[in-house]
């Protein structure tokens, strides 16, 4: 049976810790809750995740300023009733703001990881990670507990797909430990059959000991392989996180040019109107003048 209380106080522990010291700090829970004789504690801690870096600082950032995380999060849902609302001034107001506020957090969450010249990649992953929690509750309620292991993907507000976003499963039922004993009972009736161990010959030991020489050099060769395949898929990773990281920025920039052309059309709708009243208010003197000059030549005559 997995001790929720355990299992809780190691993943507050481990995502609060620097990622340099979360395999160590892992390995040293699970190994505490074994010596204790909670297996199944044990277990659950082993198989907590290791954070990348970008997702480490958001998770110093909701742990470091829950107040600041929650006034981020009221704003994607005021963002959301404007959209819904379709009002066009209110989401200019708000997107403003949200740009500000990112870029705030964004600062403070690096200022927390005492990082104050941030990498391009990993400022934009926290950058991401920060706007995906606007456009999605999911997410934002993920970003909340301080336990992402991998940054979120954001393709747009209120838009796109579900973000890659990872975090600490909760631990299984209080049953989900139970094993049932197998079956002894001998079907055939008979009385079990009582076995000698026999001590191998020493040309046969050597020949064990060589056999387990072997598939212990061919089990390494195989875990080698495997950790060579993981950091491959990491680097690959890596890079497809740091070309979303980019596309990312290209939509916000996009998104910023729309707004302003927008409000650049509306400018030049308005100032047309007001050439045409002036138009008109030309037109209208112009008429007075003349009606003015024709009476003062009647009055000369």
């Amino acid at each position: 049976m997995v001790d929720r209380e355990v299992f809780r106080r190691a993943v507050d522990e481990l995502y609060a810790a620097e990622p340099e010291e979360f395999l160590p700090r892992r390995a040293a829970l699970a190994a505490a809750a074994k010596t204790a004789g909670d297996r199944a504690t044990a277990k659950e801690i082993t198989g907590l995740r290791k954070p990348t870096r970008s997702a480490a600082i958001v998770n110093g950032l909701a742990r470091s300023h829950p107040d600041r995380v929650t006034s981020l999060l009221d704003l994607g849902s005021d963002l959301r009733k404007a959209e819904r609302s379709v009002d066009a001034a209110r989401l200019r107001e708000l997107t403003t703001r949200r740009r500000r506020l990112i870029e705030d957090l964004t600062r403070a969450a690096f200022e927390i990881a005492d990082d104050p010249s941030p990498g391009a990649a990993v400022k934009d992953e926290v950058v991401s990670t920060l706007t995906a929690a606007l456009a999605d509750g999911t997410v934002a309620d993920q970003l909340r507990s301080g336990t992402l292991v991998k940054p979120a993907r954001w393709e747009g507000f209120g838009f796109g797909s579900v973000p890659d976003l990872t975090v600490v499963p909760a631990p299984p039922p209080d049953d989900a430990d139970t094993v049932k004993p197998a079956a002894t009972n001998d079907v055939s009736g008979s009385r079990p059959t009582k076995r000698v161990a026999v001590e191998p010959d020493s040309e046969t030991a050597g020949e064990q000991h060589r056999e387990k020489t072997t598939e212990q050099a061919r089990r390494e060769a195989m875990a080698r392989a495997e950790e060579d395949r993981r950091e491959a898929i990491a680097e690959a990773r890596r890079v497809a996180s740091e070309a979303e990281s980019a596309v990312v920025a290209a939509h916000e920039a996009e998104q910023e040019q729309q707004e302003r052309l927008r409000l650049l059309e509306y400018q030049v709708a308005d100032a047309r109107r007001r050439l045409d009243d002036a138009r008109l208010a030309v037109r209208r003197a112009e008429v007075q003048q003349r009606k003015a000059a024709h009476a003062l030549s009647r009055v000369e005559r």
